[in-house]
């Protein structure tokens, strides 16, 4: 069974890909505090999607939609 995998050579892959995207997002600038409890106080979720087409090997397109808020105490 594995050798007929191998023997195989012609193979497609996936032409539209999906994605999500669950994270967090907040500001460490120049008026932040220095402190790790300051920079991880001030992180809000953020959520995004993405969309990938291979329209060959070499050539894709992908475009995402991302959405956090930014939060800042100084």
């Amino acid at each position: 069974m594995i050798l007929i995998f191998l023997i195989y050579g012609i193979s497609s892959a996936q032409k539209n890909e999906f994605g999500v995207f669950f994270g967090s997002s907040g500001y460490y600038g120049d008026i932040g505090k220095n402190q790790i409890g300051a920079i991880f106080g001030n992180q809000l979720p953020a959520i995004g999607f993405s969309h990938k087409i291979n329209f060959h090997d070499y050539l894709s397109f992908r475009s995402s939609i991302l959405y956090g808020r930014l939060k800042a105490d100084d």
